[in-house]
């Protein structure tokens, strides 16, 4: 997507649309270098305990969830994650190991 940004922002300029902001969330890797993705064949991510999914998914991408937040239901981490998102605390890096989050 990253090639095609430049592309969609000329575009939205002829059209006179607005150019929203852009910024790149690093690629989640299994421990072999692969993307997690339907495509290769990831393992979907448990659904025993998602509160704990989320939040390691909030701190991987540099976020400061409080250790509580884990056992939360979803909604609320989802909420609190937009009331306290912090884009610049996102690691400046193409992608990330995604070993330490539980799958199925």
């Amino acid at each position: 997507l990253l090639d095609s940004t430049p592309r969609q922002i000329h575009l939205q300029q002829l059209l006179k649309y607005p150019t929203p902001s852009y910024m790149h969330l690093p690629i989640a890797l299994d421990s072999k270098g692969y993307k997690l993705s339907k495509q290769t064949g990831a393992t979907a991510l448990s659904l025993q305990q998602p509160g704990q999914s989320l939040y390691a998914v909030l701190a991987l991408l540099g976020q400061t969830p409080p250790a509580e937040l884990a056992r939360w239901h979803p909604e609320a981490i989802w909420h609190w994650a937009i009331a306290h998102w912090q884009s610049h605390a996102i690691p400046q890096v193409y992608s990330l190991s995604c070993d330490n989050i539980a799958r199925a």
